[in-house]
């Protein structure tokens, strides 16, 4: 039977926890995750890293590329950046992304920083 997506993510705190080296014995992780998972824009960078890479693997029509590992990587910090510039396939899957969080959370729809074209970047930051 397949997880869902939401007891993944809750699952997944602790070993992002100790994969950084933070010790906190006495959270309650369960309650935690639940926490974030309520409103994603609590920890946007992690979630969102989180639901690209779960859509990637849902999409059977996308395999994996050489360029993705960077992408990815710059997708958890685009909470923290102005924009991002990602391929077509990787802007598509994002937008995937904004609408379903933005269901949920107003604030984590991140849809207007990321652009598939260096043009479309300049022409939106003049």
């Amino acid at each position: 039977m397949l997880r869902r997506s939401r007891d993944i993510f809750i699952g997944s705190i602790p070993r992002r926890f100790a994969a950084h080296g933070i010790r906190v014995p006495e959270i309650d992780f369960p309650a935690f995750g639940q926490w974030l998972w309520r409103v994603p824009s609590r920890c946007l960078g992690f979630r969102l890293h989180f639901e690209a890479y779960h859509q990637l693997l849902k999409d059977r029509s996308m395999a994996f590329q050489d360029g993705d590992i960077a992408d990815f990587a710059h997708i958890a910090a685009l909470p923290y950046a102005d924009f991002l510039t990602v391929d077509k396939r990787i802007a598509d899957l994002l937008g995937k992304v904004f609408r379903r969080l933005k269901q949920c959370d107003a604030k984590a729809d991140l849809s207007g920083r990321a652009f598939k074209k260096l043009s479309d970047l300049l022409a939106a930051f003049p």
